[in-house]
C-alpha cells in the first residue's frame, strides 16, 4: 500500500467519525454538561474553604495564607533565588484528606460522565437517537463499576505521579512509559463498563480491555495517527493563519481589527479541538464494538477497519 492509500484509509476513519458527531450533534453536550456538574462540584466542595475560621479577616491575605496551608499544604514563606515569594506544597494531615477526597470525587465524577458519554456513543453508532437522561440513567445503575474503577485508576494514578517526582530521570522515563502503557491497556475499559455488565471488578475490566485492543491494535494505531494528523495540521495551520492576521493588523496599523480577528482565530480552535476529541471517543466506540462484537457501524467500513491493515502486513 503507497502513503496515498494510506493517508486515504486514515482520513476515511477521521471522517467517519465526523459523520457521527454532524448526525447526532447532541453528543457535543456531554463533555460540556461534565465540565459544568464538576464545575459546580469544585464551588460546593471548596467554597467553604472561604469563610474557615482562621482569626483572621475573610479579606486579609493573611486568611488565605492559612487556608492554603492547612486545607491545601501550600507554604508561602520565605523568598527564592530571584527574591521572590517561595510557594511549594508541604502536605499536612488535613489537606491530603482534604485533597485526596477531592481527588476522588473528581476521579468518580469523570468516569460517571464518561459512562453516560459513551452510552449514548454506542447508541447513535448503532442508529439509534441520543438521550442524555438515558445515558445519565445508565451510568447511575453501574455506579458500583464506576466506584470500583475510579479507586483503582486514581490509586495507579497516585502511585505513577509519586514515582515520577521521587525518583532520577531513569525513574521518571520508567514511570512515564508504564503510564502510557496503562492509559494503551485502558482504552476500552470504558466501553466496557456501559456494556457488559459483569464488569465490576476493574482488575477484569482492564485485563478485558487489554485483550480487546490486542485484536485491533493496527486499526486503533491508524485511527491514533488519523486524528492526531488532523490535530497536528489544525494546528500548524491555525498558526499560519495567526501570522497573517497580525500581519494584516500591521498592515492596516488596527488593534481593533486584530484583537477582533485574534478572538475569532481562538475560538475557532477551541471549537475545532474539541470536535476532534469527540471525534476520537466516537472512533474509540466504534472500535470497541468492532473487537468485541464484530460490529462495524456505520459511516464506516470494513474495509477501514479491517482490510486497511492487513493490506499493511502484506
Amino acid at each position: 500500500m503507497n502513503l496515498l492509500d494510506r493517508f486515504s484509509h486514515t482520513w476515511g476513519l477521521v471522517r467517519a467519525s465526523f459523520q457521527v458527531i454532524f448526525q447526532q450533534p447532541r453528543l457535543l453536550l456531554f463533555p460540556i454538561l461534565s465540565a459544568a456538574c464538576l464545575f459546580g462540584a469544585a464551588l460546593i466542595y471548596f467554597t467553604p474553604l472561604a469563610v474557615a475560621p482562621t482569626g483572621e479577616p475573610i479579606t486579609t491575605s493573611a486568611h488565605w495564607k492559612k487556608v492554603g496551608e492547612k486545607y491545601l499544604g501550600i507554604q508561602t514563606d520565605g523568598v527564592d533565588r530571584r527574591g521572590k515569594q517561595k510557594t511549594e506544597y508541604a502536605p499536612t494531615a488535613t489537606s491530603m484528606v482534604y485533597l485526596g477526597s477531592w481527588y476522588f470525587i473528581t476521579m468518580f465524577g469523570a468516569t460517571f460522565f464518561n459512562v453516560a458519554f459513551f452510552h449514548e456513543i454506542l447508541a447513535a453508532l448503532r442508529g439509534q437517537s441520543i438521550d442524555i437522561a438515558r445515558g445519565i440513567r445508565h451510568a447511575g445503575a453501574r455506579w458500583q463499576a464506576i466506584l470500583f474503577w475510579s479507586l483503582l485508576a486514581g490509586v495507579v494514578g497516585l502511585i505513577i505521579k509519586a514515582i515520577e517526582e521521587r525518583s532520577g530521570w531513569l525513574g521518571r522515563l520508567v514511570a512515564r512509559f508504564v503510564g502510557v502503557a496503562w492509559s494503551v491497556a485502558a482504552s476500552f475499559v470504558i466501553p466496557i463498563l456501559v456494556q457488559e455488565e459483569k464488569s465490576v471488578n476493574p482488575i477484569e475490566a482492564v485485563k478485558r480491555s487489554a485483550q480487546l485492543l490486542q485484536r485491533t491494535w493496527g486499526e486503533a494505531l491508524i485511527g491514533y495517527v488519523g486524528l492526531s494528523l488532523g490535530t497536528t495540521v489544525l494546528t500548524i495551520g491555525s498558526f499560519l493563519l495567526l501570522a497573517l492576521v497580525i500581519a494584516v493588523s500591521i498592515a492596516l496599523k488596527s488593534v481593533v481589527f486584530g484583537l477582533i480577528l485574534g478572538a475569532v482565530w481562538l475560538i475557532a480552535l477551541i471549537a475545532a479541538s474539541y470536535l476532534l476529541s469527540v471525534a476520537g471517543q466516537v472512533f474509540r466506540g466504534a472500535l470497541y464494538l468492532y473487537a468485541a462484537e464484530g460490529m462495524v457501524a456505520s459511516p464506516y467500513s470494513q474495509d477501514s477497519f479491517e482490510g486497511a491493515w492487513r493490506q499493511r502486513k502484506a
